[in-house]
């Protein structure tokens, strides 16, 4: 008989996400038994004392080379690979290892699997078949951590949903194998760079609702153009039970809901600033960092009371439609927060939660670093205060419109300091270039670095040209020695573009 694994005060007093057995039945690992699990984890660096460590075969290094490290950390059981034989030869040393130590393991704890990708999916489909939580899938070609984000803190509690931006095919299994049983919410990012990997996400998910935020010119390097875009968010569609919110832009909303009834999903709703949006934005205005919007409602039905006669002064109780009107504030300085915003409440009103309520919680919400957050700097030699907008996180056509526009409220100068957008392919210089006018129109000096961006550097007019350097490292130098007091700067470019490189140099400089 196997010895029970050892747990400590602290696995003991956490709440248990899985039960004794319930990760090997789980995997069908019919001849193993496994124990309580608080949580999963595929990192030995980070993983806490009690979850599951899956050894997953990455790109540049093997988990199962961690196994130990994580098993020494307290973990509740690792799986690992079986077929091949240097794993076996990993396993067999990791087991002996783990029999030579009795005292701190049981080899109850080591599952082999087919493959530890494929378990991970296991996991994540039985996590996601005993929840009766209502999920919901977020895709599209922007602003699906942002949302996400805002629905985690606004929707009522438990809820499940992805981390960071944990959204492709590893991401999206770990953050629902992650998903208490007792959630009440779950909302799931669904990312993709190729047609079909929506399709193979959703199918996991199995979604209530899928958001679609936005289509645009993104993964043109692996995508022919935006509507071969478009067609692969819309694969979400097929899995989803109950309806869909999608952006009513007139260039792609006929297609996504075109889309959405050949699978035959009738329940769709868009939201937007355009008149046919059932969910529209009216007006919004930047007041001092946050964003100030009113929007139209659809009608919905209310009862009324009317009297009857005056004779007995009974009354009849009628329904009658009603367009409605809501205004809020959320922290920020862009349409694009306010359409955020939009989406997040127009869920919430379908799912027949308080708009008051939710309202007030997102006006708490502030936007997450790299995807919007402000911050103000005191610079030194010389000293100089100026106005941070930190977009370092990702870049697109859209999103850099987007962002750029931001800086239309700043009431000093607008300086951008822009890097690559990457995955546009053969179209990379173009849609670069093609942004130059919106970075002449909001921006009073603009600073560029990496090879694509040149494009747009050359297409500014000589007045708005700050300086163009091969990478963000070069370009902090320039950046520093022309900003002044009062200076609102955006920071912008995909992450490989290094942009964060770009801010910490900055804040490197800030006065003691």
């Amino acid at each position: 008989m196997q010895p029970k694994p050892m747990q400590s005060k602290l696995m003991q007093s956490k709440p248990m996400l899985y039960e004794e057995n319930e990760i090997a039945h789980a995997l069908g690992l019919t001849a193993s038994s496994t124990p309580r699990a608080s949580g999963v984890s595929i990192d030995s660096r980070t993983i806490k004392s009690g979850e599951v460590f899956f050894a997953l075969q990455g790109e540049r290094c093997n988990g199962a080379e961690f196994v130990e490290q994580a098993l020494a950390r307290g973990a509740a059981c690792a799986v690992v690979e079986q077929s091949h034989p240097k794993s076996q030869t990993q396993n067999q040393a990791i087991e002996n290892n783990l029999v030579n130590n009795s005292a701190k393991y049981s080899t109850s704890r080591l599952l082999q699997v087919d493959s530890p990708l494929r378990a991970l999916n296991r996991l994540a489909a039985y996590a996601r078949s005993r929840t009766s939580a209502r999920i919901i899938a977020i895709t599209g070609s922007v602003g699906k951590t942002s949302l996400r984000a805002l629905l985690e803190n606004i929707l009522p509690a438990p809820v499940a949903a992805s981390l960071g931006n944990q959204n492709n095919h590893i991401g999206v299994p770990l953050s629902l194998a992650r998903m208490p049983k007792d959630s009440k919410y779950g909302v799931f990012e669904l990312g993709m760079n190729h047609a079909g990997e929506i399709d193979s996400l959703a199918s996991l998910v199995r979604p209530h609702i899928a958001i679609i935020t936005a289509i645009s010119a993104v993964h043109t390097e692996f995508l022919e153009d935006e509507f071969a875009v478009c067609d692969a968010k819309a694969e979400v569609f097929k899995y989803v039970s109950d309806f869909a919110l999608i952006p009513a832009s007139e260039k792609f909303s006929g297609r996504l809901i075109e889309s959405a009834k050949a699978v035959r999903l009738m329940q769709i709703h868009t939201f937007g600033s355009e008149a046919t949006s059932d969910y529209r934005l009216c007006e919004h205005k930047i007041d001092d960092g946050m964003v100030v919007a009113r929007a139209l409602l659809p009608a919905k039905k209310i009862v009324v009371e009317e009297e009857r006669g005056e004779e007995n002064g009974q009354q009849e109780n009628k329904q009658q439609e009603k367009t409605r009107e809501l205004r809020w504030r959320i922290a920020g300085c862009s349409q694009a927060r306010a359409l955020a915003g939009l989406c997040a409440l127009a869920l919430c009103d379908l799912l027949n939660l308080a708009l008051e309520t939710i309202a007030e919680r997102l006006e708490k919400q502030q936007p997450l670093v790299g995807r919007g957050a402000i911050a103000s700097l005191l610079l030194e030699r010389p000293a100089r205060q100026i106005r941070v907008i930190d977009e370092s996180y990702n870049s697109s056509p859209l999103a850099l419109s987007n962002a750029l526009a931001s800086l239309e409220s700043s009431p000093h100068r607008r300086i951008a300091a822009l890097g690559d957008m990457l995955e546009l392919g053969e179209r990379a210089a173009e849609l670069h270039k093609a942004i130059a006018p919106e970075a002449a129109r909001y921006c009073d000096l603009v600073f560029t670095c990496g090879e694509s961006m040149y494009s747009l550097h050359r297409a500014l007019p000589r007045s708005k040209r700050g300086a163009h350097r091969e990478n963000a490292r070069a370009l902090a130098s320039p950046l520093l020695a022309r900003l002044k007091n009062g200076d609102t700067l955006l920071v912008k470019g995909s992450l490989a573009s290094g942009m964060q490189d770009l801010l910490e140099n900055l804040k490197q400089k800030v006065a003691a």
